[in-house]
């Protein structure tokens, strides 16, 4: 009689170990049952919680100008047009001839001088000789107030062992410029100066003129007459 109650209590057991068994193979189905058939909202708001964070590019993409806002900006604008302005041309140089003055005013004396181009050459010759292409022509009258005039030479020996001279010829009165002579010895190149000279009223023609000692050729690099006037 002592061993059935035992029994049944077994029996009762096992019942309860295999209830509690079904009931957790019935909630793991329910729930992997449940997993798979989410309602789509669900399933949505899933999927935009797992993708990327929006990039500044997408973002452009989506609020840029529609169609009819992009043609309302081409019709505005159509009228307009770009216009180059071109750069002003540089203004020429033109390289002073012969008969052109050069002009420099000191601000603060207030007196202008002028440079008066007559030419350069060479020669070799015992006596005053015209130095060819070596004129210019002079309206004194374009020159008020006239301080001094001063006629310079740069002249050079190549041989160094004589003596080489300078002058102006008055061409149009057929006489030697005064005190216009100048002078020098040895083979160092210098640059002369004669004393003040005086130009002749009016429009007259001068010619620079030399002479060597022993017949060697010398050299005028540059002739010019310097004028400064009040």
């Amino acid at each position: 009689m002592n061993r059935l109650p035992a029994f049944r209590i077994l029996l009762i057991g096992l019942g309860v170990f295999a209830a509690l068994v079904f009931i957790n193979i019935l909630v793991l189905d329910l729930l992997i049952f449940f997993g798979k058939s989410q309602p789509p909202a669900l399933r949505t708001i899933v999927l935009k919680q797992d993708q990327p964070a929006t990039t500044s590019q997408d973002f452009g993409s989506k609020n840029s100008c529609p169609s009819n806002c992009i043609k309302k900006i081409e019709e505005a604008t159509a009228s307009v047009k770009l216009t180059q302005t071109p750069s002003p041309k540089p203004t020429a140089i033109s390289t002073p001839t012969p008969a052109q003055t050069q002009t420099t005013t000191p601000s603060s004396s207030g007196v202008k001088e002028y440079f008066i181009p007559v030419g350069a050459g060479s020669l070799s010759s015992g006596d005053w000789t015209d130095l060819a292409g070596a004129q210019t022509t002079i309206d004194s009258n374009q020159y008020a107030n006239i301080k001094s005039v001063v006629f310079e030479v740069s002249l050079r020996i190549p041989t160094g062992n004589e003596t080489a001279y300078a002058r102006l010829f008055n061409v149009t009165d057929k006489h030697p410029v005064w005190y216009s002579d100048v002078s020098i010895d040895g083979g160092t190149p210098k640059l002369v100066f004669s004393q003040p000279i005086t130009l002749e009223q009016g429009v007259r023609t001068y010619q620079v003129q030399m002479k060597t000692s022993l017949l060697y050729p010398a050299y005028i690099d540059q002739s010019r007459i310097h004028i400064t006037i009040y």
